[in-house]
């Protein structure tokens, strides 16, 4: 199964820098293999990362998604310095279909460049997410309810 996920990191305060941009794609794909998960693309923006990557059957998505986030978090802290770094443990996750999966590749490794250039996707970007995040999106009942 061939899969699009997304995760964002848990300090907005702490961007991923450009050159952890450039070096996350080698180390992933890489670390991938150690699970036997074919990552086919890496991209992000400062605040978030996108993998494209075959599932194998042996492994469920929340165990790959959390060994991905635990490793690509390692390598922010340790190798590229960015020591309190972390990532939300929420993720978002789609299949992808065969006819998709080109397409999906190239907007996965340009997604800076789509961010610079306002040329993203909403429903790859999971902008549902961040509104569902905003308590004014809360139906009244439930934002009442909440502050009890």
């Amino acid at each position: 199964m061939t899969l699009h996920a997304r995760w964002r990191s848990a300090l907005p305060d702490m961007p991923i820098l450009p050159e952890a941009l450039d070096r996350l794609p080698a180390y992933v794909t890489r670390y991938g293999q150690t699970l036997g998960v074919s990552v086919r693309a890496v991209g992000g923006a400062e605040d978030h990362l996108h993998l494209l990557f075959d599932l194998p059957g042996n492994r469920t998505i929340d165990s790959a998604m959390a060994e991905l986030q635990r490793a690509t978090a390692r390598f922010l802290q340790d190798v590229l310095g960015q020591r309190a770094f972390s990532w939300k443990a929420a993720y978002f996750a789609e299949s992808i279909g065969a006819e998709m999966i080109a397409t999906v590749a190239d907007y996965v490794t340009e997604n800076r460049r789509h961010h610079d250039a306002s040329t993203t996707h909403d429903e790859w970007e999971d902008i549902a997410e961040d509104a569902a995040s905003d308590d004014e999106s809360l139906p009244a009942w439930l934002r009442e309810a909440m502050s009890k």
